[in-house]
């Protein structure tokens, strides 16, 4: 059976206690963002237990609702990689998130690191509005 070696979940609802008692078989917690008023939303990275990583620190960039964000570096068969995870709420200010979100990304450039980013946007790219092309 073929496991990946990384997680990304958005939108676990969980505090942070919450979330460091969840026990994924072969996984450990890597990197997550927990809301601290409202009572959805959350992003976390969990990896696999036989891979190094470093949490980056973007705590400064969560905004409920706007950007909620986690991230870390791995090395992956001799490739930097820096994995991101967000989550933005179909309420959020969009602008807020691109804005910073382009700032966390000229931040976080390394040429010769590899940039995996996921999550859920909040953005339907099947009906035609603005937000697809900001």
């Amino acid at each position: 059976m073929i496991t990946p070696h990384v997680l990304c979940l958005t939108e676990h609802h969980l505090q942070t206690d919450e979330l460091k008692m969840i026990n994924i078989t072969h996984y450990v917690l890597g990197a997550q963002y927990c809301h601290h008023y409202y009572r959805q939303g959350g992003v976390s990275i969990f990896v696999s237990r036989d891979i190094q990583f470093h949490p980056i620190d973007l705590e400064f960039f969560n905004k409920e609702k706007d950007l909620e964000i986690c991230a870390l570096n791995i090395d992956l068969y001799k490739t930097n990689c820096t994995i991101i995870c967000i989550y933005r709420s179909p309420t959020g200010d969009y602008n807020y998130f691109l804005k910073q979100l382009e700032a966390i990304l000229n931040n976080l450039y390394i040429k010769s690191t590899k940039l995996i980013l996921c999550g859920d946007f909040n953005v339907n790219h099947l009906e035609s509005n603005s937000r697809k092309t900001a």
